[in-house]
């Protein structure tokens, strides 16, 4: 027996969750299929989310403003150096420190703030008020 295989793609927010559906020859549509057993899909697909909702919460245990008390002085004084334009080397000279440690304070920052850019840094910085522009 071999599958045709559909997938539908749900996004929210930054997440996205993926339903990979996989049909017998005998059916010829994917929309059918869907539309066959609607409730039950949107059901799963509400009970994964919450259940992963549930995880991540349990997991990051914190909201945004929480992770950014927990940043230590120095990666405060970096967040704040690096989110107003600063280079890392600038803010190296700045702080008396080498570039390679503002690196590895950034990597850290964001890791604590589970971000992924300089921008999402300069963004949450601007919004708690450590630089104002």
């Amino acid at each position: 027996m071999s599958t045709k295989p559909g997938a539908i793609h749900i996004s929210h927010g930054r997440e996205v969750g993926i339903l990979t559906l996989c049909l017998d020859n005998k059916e010829t549509s994917l929309f059918s299929i869907i539309k066959k057993n609607e409730a039950e899909i949107q059901f799963c697909l509400i009970k994964y989310h919450e259940q992963h909702k549930q995880l991540y919460t349990h997991c990051s245990g914190t909201n945004e403003h929480d992770r950014i008390k927990k940043l230590s002085c120095r990666e405060i004084e970096v967040l704040r150096w690096v989110s107003s334009g600063k280079t890392y080397s600038e803010a190296a000279v700045i702080l008396g420190i080498t570039e390679r440690t503002i690196k590895f304070h950034v990597a850290n920052i964001k890791q604590k703030l589970d971000v992924y850019s300089s921008r999402q840094l300069a963004s949450i910085a601007t919004k708690y008020g450590l630089i104002h522009l």
